[in-house]
């Protein structure tokens, strides 16, 4: 780092006083003259390694979310650990579940940053934990059924236990995927078929389905997809799943009512999932254009903390493609 610069914390101390709201703000300003001689226009080159960890922790100050919010920081690093996640990867998807009390906060990293935070190791308790080898995906299958659970909400409660054996992986998925794996269902004998691995009804049997429901707006169809009223041939998202053939809810649903759902709640959160995370989440999907993205986020699947415009939420901001991670154009802005 260069003399003439001050120390990270203190010019951040800086930046903050200025309550700039994204980074094209702080260029604008870096770029007007204005700037001191001891603050450098691009903070991300200079604290590279030294403390930077974006442009969000680098304008806004959140210490104040914990306070009447949010667990102090080793209050919820003790209870982040006992929740024996395997990897860091396995963080986005617990974040975004009902699993999640709120007092946890969904981007530690920005919350805690200036309160103990370290990394999501630290964060997980992963530093000395081992598991495996796992056995084959069909011994370890015959363990798990023996069980005689049910549900994922009864999987995941069995292993807070900490009962597994460490040759039976917590996240089937993550280890099995390639090899056999065919969800929840399959793997607890369950009867439940796991969307990523189900075959609908066409369109207009889907459709014919649908209008024998006698609904009357699109709430009313989320309202019963929530509730598990829909067969497993049936999707929860029919804009997606026949985006080729999609004209409408109206149409979906054999009537005039409103074709724009109250999908999105009041947020209680003042702040979005961090951006690598929430991208990771966005890839998950499996979505491949920018009005996948828009149907996705109008289809009421959406979590709170994933904004529904990222382009605007986020300086970080590449492109569609990026988000989708549909180019591989866009692979050296992989997450880790």
């Amino acid at each position: 780092m260069s003399s003439q610069f001050w120390p990270f914390k203190k010019a951040r101390a800086f930046a903050r006083k200025h309550q700039f709201r994204t980074s094209i703000e702080w260029k604008i300003y870096s770029k007007s003259g204005k700037l001191p001689p001891y603050i450098p226009r691009t903070p991300e080159v200079v604290y590279k390694n030294k403390g930077w960890n974006g442009f969000r922790d680098w304008l806004t100050d959140t210490r104040h979310l914990v306070k009447g919010r949010y667990k102090k920081f080793d209050a919820a690093r003790k209870y982040t650990r006992r929740l024996n996640l395997e990897k860091v990867s396995d963080w986005p998807g617990y974040a975004s579940s009902d699993e999640k009390p709120d007092d946890i906060p969904s981007c530690p990293e920005v919350v805690y940053a200036d309160l103990g935070w370290i990394d999501y190791y630290d964060w997980l308790g992963l530093m000395n934990k081992s598991r495996g080898p796992y056995l084959p995906y069909e011994e370890a299958k015959k363990f798990v059924q023996k069980l005689n659970l049910k549900t994922k909400k009864e999987w995941i409660a069995y292993i807070k236990e900490n009962r597994l054996p460490n040759n039976i992986p917590k996240n089937p998925y993550s280890v099995y995927r390639d090899k056999g794996y065919k969800g929840m269902g399959d793997w607890l004998n369950s009867g439940y078929v796991d969307t990523k691995t189900r075959t609908y009804r066409t369109f207009n049997e889907a459709r014919d389905w649908a209008r024998k429901q006698n609904l009357k707006t699109v709430d009313d169809w989320f309202d019963l997809a929530r509730s598990g009223g829909l067969p497993n041939d049936i999707p929860r998202t029919p804009n997606i799943v026949y985006k080729n053939k999609w004209v409408s809810f109206p149409d979906w649903l054999g009537n005039k009512g409103s074709a724009v759902p109250r999908y999105r709640k009041n947020r209680d959160i003042t702040v979005n999932r961090d951006f690598k995370l929430a991208r990771d989440f966005a890839r998950g999907l499996g979505l491949k254009t920018k009005q996948d993205w828009i149907n996705y986020t109008q289809s009421g699947e959406c979590p709170p903390d994933i904004p529904s415009d990222p382009s605007k939420a986020y300086s970080e901001w590449v492109s569609y493609a990026d988000w989708l991670g549909v180019s591989g154009k866009y692979r050296r802005f992989s997450s880790a």
